[in-house]
């Protein structure tokens, strides 16, 4: 793996766990319970890794 590739992960990690905190921070505030606020962190989070994995292979699919 390349420098430039362990950055890009790097990155897709950082902006999965900040998406996270995020998603239950708001979920916090809005339920008023820690389940329901890491329920709805987690699922923001798992989204976001899934989107993030899409278009990255699209991507690489394109500038073939």
């Amino acid at each position: 793996m390349s420098a430039e590739q362990s950055f890009d992960v790097m990155r897709a990690v950082a902006t999965v766990v900040a998406v996270g905190v995020l998603g239950t921070l708001v979920g916090y505030f809005q339920q008023g319970s820690l389940a329901g606020a890491l329920t709805l962190g987690l699922t923001v989070a798992a989204a976001v890794a899934v989107g993030i994995v899409i278009f990255d292979r699209f991507f690489r699919y394109v500038q073939r």
